[in-house]
């Protein structure tokens, strides 16, 4: 029975809540979102159609050019390569090599043919001649379209499309009415044997109306090898559902992208029109330029060469140009992968996202019409089970249309195609890791930080305690017990992990710490903790400076291996963190500012880089982590830098450039940090040997807050690529319940003498000038030797670095002990309360600043008297030196 083909001409379709009340799969449900598109017909119908079809007129060529047997007797089926012989002769290599990649990988018999002046039927023929355990077939370059036709629904107007279906379904019938090498009827005979179901998939691999050449073309299979090769493979990220408004309530589309990585959406995600404000194209062309998302499935009005989307619409010669990471793609697009309404100028939507040069993309479906898939239920859950894109949509056809076809399911479907390679598939292989930090999921490379030494799948406690996740510093046990390394390693799949993974940990700062243990099975998206005894190595003799030291982690499986093997640059520790979630590290000093227990305590931690990638130019930056949890060490505390000798040189030689760090105190070499950022700007280093640092966090017991706990990071920049290469991450906490600070008390004699109240906990006191420098260290008295000013005593507490400062202003005693009478009209009478030794002097200046005269004493004398009948009515100040030139009084007198 010939089929009167209903050709749904819409940009989409738009599902109401009413519509997905109906049966999906009954004809009212496609009768009712019709009816909801039926204005987005007239679009259609402007464009120019195909009506008839004209056969190569050559003579015929097929040529079986490679045939590779099956590795395994366990299958007998097989996959037929179709090429036509310029693209053939052009790219030969490139398409052998690939059929000697799925030849591998698949195990399955491999046929390659080239074909020459042939048509859609010979090409058709081919398959069917060797259809017996036929599984799927690739097409490479120009093989014909097969086309299909019909009416618009209630229009009348005609459309025709290439159908791919044609090659799909070896034993139905395809009928061609009106003899115009158009196909206008599909049917199948039960009684004969015949369907219209397909028994095997078919993808096409061709650059045709995308470029006149082949550069494309051989690019998409460089990295189709990568693939093959295991080389660029993803292990099963993320997926993700892009919805516009039209399809914002609908059931199907909701659920497009889950089922493919994960169980329902555990590892997917929906970006929703007119419930995310980040939807538009802008965020859609950056989610896709994104590491996360490997499957992609886009609902979107659309043309061949255009996605109309809400908020702006994307061109495909925009696509095309783009960097696009996402491996595959459900196009539910009107129309995107009409290949024959192109050319090169205008590439196809569907080509667009395949061959672009900066594209990821090796696989997609879409439609060559008006229409794309629904019931995405009945097709992804195959891709999680591991088939192949081409084998999960021949599923897809048999159970969503069964055995016959009605009219609807040829209108939405029938313009259904792969670009790109059918055979490619979801690894089924699990994926052990360790984060590098709270936000990574296991996308590699690891673009959410920058940060690759604070794994918090890493932590240390002291004592074996099974405390999970609070890392504590590392301490040094004299009776030689072990503190405790703990690492997470997390199942980030759906599949059980073999029993052969293994994880190895070490530590950089004591090379006696290396261990490698079996991890186990770990079930499907679970995790599982490890413990490692570990003797921390004698400390330097200095407690109050912490060691640092580097924990790395790694996973090692013969399945899951590193998906990177060598780092991006030479030497880089860093990016091969990051670009591998086998592997993780923690470089983390934990200071405890507090009264000292157990060796725990300290305010100062030592740091060594040896980890850089060779030469370069250096900044090192100085980086306060400021949240609500975590307070400012420089607001609070002395932050102070001593640089080690190698490093020092290096910043001289490079013009000790700065930025937020002084210098600490004059003549001294120590610096000091001033703001929540710092750095020490263009270090040029010739190798990375002995570049150390020692910070300290003195904190001022006058500028205590509330807070206790403080990160501090300090970071490697690379100035030739800016990017992270090293660091060091400082935890502190901090305890107020006691301070520093101490009086000061000076002594009452000729040769004043300061002296510091002793505090209850070990402390230095030191004592400076008032211009801070040093005149004595580490004493509880200072000797002021007459010298009369502004002194500063330091007080810090040696195991926490808790610092005060105290402040006194040294004035010898008055030795003027009277001036009588006062007020005076004729004669005043000084008296001193020492006797003067010869040379003293003492001089008179009245209020309006007139030096009276100075009189030097010839000798010894306790009194001194003096006629101060001349001087005019006013006050006097009489001052005192003694006969070493030091001011030792000063009075004041009236003169009536």
């Amino acid at each position: 029975m010939k089929r009167i083909i209903l050709l749904l001409s819409t940009l989409c379709f738009f599902v109401s809540p009413y519509v997905q009340a109906q049966n999906e799969g009954s004809d009212a449900y496609y009768q009712q979102m019709f009816e909801l598109i039926r204005s987005d017909f007239e679009r259609d119908m402007l464009l120019p159609q195909v009506t008839s079809v004209t056969l190569p007129s050559g003579p015929l060529s097929v040529v079986k050019r490679m045939e590779l047997q099956a590795k395994t007797n366990q299958t007998a089926e097989y996959v037929m390569i179709v090429v036509d012989k310029l693209t053939y002769d052009n790219v030969k290599s490139y398409i052998e090599r690939y059929a000697t990649d799925i030849n591998n990988v698949t195990q399955k018999k491999i046929t390659l043919y080239t074909v020459q002046n042939a048509s859609h039927k010979d090409v058709k023929n081919l398959l069917v001649q060797n259809s017996p355990n036929l599984w799927g077939a690739v097409f490479i370059g120009d093989i014909p379209t097969a086309r299909y036709e019909g009416l618009h629904f209630e229009t009348g107007v005609y459309a025709s499309w290439p159908c791919d279906l044609y090659y799909m379904d070896l034993n139905g019938d395809w009928i061609d009415t009106d003899n115009n090498n158009i196909f206008d009827i599909h049917d199948g005979n039960v009684v004969l044997g015949k369907n219209v179901e397909p028994e095997i998939f078919v993808g096409r691999i061709s650059t045709k109306n995308i470029e006149t050449g082949y550069a494309k073309l051989r690019k998409y299979f460089d990295k189709n090898h990568l693939f093959w090769s295991n080389i660029n493979r993803f292990n099963g990220k993320y997926a993700l559902g892009y919805i516009d408004c039209s399809w914002s309530s609908s059931s199907d589309l909701l659920t497009s992208a889950s089922n493919i990585f994960a169980p329902g959406n555990i590892k997917s995600d929906y970006v929703i029109c007119g419930v995310n404000p980040e939807f538009g194209s802008t965020d859609y062309l950056n989610k896709i330029n994104s590491q996360k998302y490997d499957f992609v499935t886009l609902a979107c009005h659309s043309d061949s060469s255009e996605h109309t989307m809400t908020g702006g619409g994307i061109s495909s010669q925009t696509i095309i140009n783009r960097d696009i990471r996402s491996t595959f793609f459900n196009l539910f697009c009107c129309s995107a992968c009409n290949w024959e309404q192109s050319s090169t100028t205008v590439p196809y939507l569907g080509g667009a996202y395949v061959y672009g040069d900066k594209s990821s993309t090796l696989s997609l479906i879409g439609s060559t019409k008006t229409g794309s898939m629904l019931y995405f239920n009945n097709f992804n859950p195959r891709l999680d089970q591991g088939k192949s894109i081409g084998e999960s949509l021949k599923e897809w056809w048999h159970q969503t249309c069964g055995a016959e076809h009605s009219d609807w399911e040829v209108s939405w479907f029938y313009g259904l195609t792969i670009v790109g390679d059918p055979l490619l598939f979801i690894p089924q292989k699990y994926d052990l890791m360790i984060k590098d930090n709270p936000e990574d999921i296991g996308i590699e490379p690891n673009l959410s930080t920058q940060i690759n030494w604070n794994s918090p799948d890493i932590w240390v406690r002291n004592q074996n305690d099974d405390v999970l996740d609070e890392h504590q510093q590392p301490i040094y046990k004299p009776n030689g017990e072990p503190n405790y390394v703990y690492v997470r390693i997390r199942n980030n799949s759906k599949y059980t992990s073999a029993p052969d993974a293994a994880l190895r940990v070490s530590a950089r700062g004591d090379n006696s710490f290396s261990v490698q243990t079996p991890i186990g099975t770990i079930p499907a998206f679970s995790s599982k903790v490890l413990k490692f005894p570990w003797v921390v190595a004698a400390p330097l003799s200095d407690v109050s400076v912490k060691p640092t030291y580097t924990l790395s982690a790694r996973i090692n499986s013969v399945e899951d291996v590193l998906t990177f093997s060598t780092p991006n640059s030479p030497g880089s520790t860093a990016d091969h963190i990051l670009n591998n979630n086998n592997l993780a590290r923690k470089r983390v000093a934990v200071l405890n500012i507090a009264p000292a227990y157990q060796g725990v305590s300290g305010y100062g931690v030592r740091i060594s880089f040896d980890s850089l990638p060779g030469t370069s130019n250096y900044s090192i930056e100085f980086v306060e982590e400021l949240t609500e949890v975590y307070g400012s060490p420089t607001a609070e505390a002395e932050v102070t830098l001593n640089l080690g000798d190698r490093l020092q040189e290096a910043w001289q030689q490079s013009g000790e450039e700065a930025m937020g760090i002084s210098s600490y105190r004059s003549g001294s070499d120590i610096l000091q940090i001033n703001q929540s950022y710092a750095e020490l700007k263009n270090i040029s280093v010739n190798d990375n040997t002995d570049l150390d640092l020692t910070l300290h966090f003195n904190f001022l017991t006058k500028k205590l807050t509330d807070d206790n706990r403080y990160v501090y990071h300090v970071r490697i920049r690379d100035n030739a690529t800016n990017e992270i290469v090293d660091g060091q991450t400082i935890v502190i906490n901090k305890e107020n319940s006691f301070d520093v600070r101490s009086a000061i008390t000076v002594s009452e004699n000729e040769n004043p003498v300061l002296m510091a109240e002793e505090i209850t906990i070990p402390a230095s006191y030191n004592w400076y000038d008032g211009s801070m420098n040093l005149l004595a260290a580490d004493t509880l008295v200072f000797d002021a030797n007459q010298n009369i000013g502004e002194y500063i005593l330091e007080v810090t507490a040696k195991e926490s670095g808790f610092k005060d400062y105290s402040q006194i202003s040294v004035i010898p005693a008055d030795q003027i002990a009277s001036i009588s009478p006062n007020p005076a009209t004729n004669l005043i009478t000084v008296t001193f309360s020492k006797v003067m030794q010869q040379g003293a002097k003492i001089g008179i200046i009245s209020a309006q600043g007139v030096n009276m005269g100075t009189i030097i004493f010839g000798q010894e004398c306790s009194s001194f008297t003096k006629d101060i009948s001349g001087y005019p009515a006013s006050s006097y100040t009489v001052t005192l030196w003694d006969a070493g030139g030091k001011k030792v009084g000063s009075k004041i007198f009236v003169k009536q």
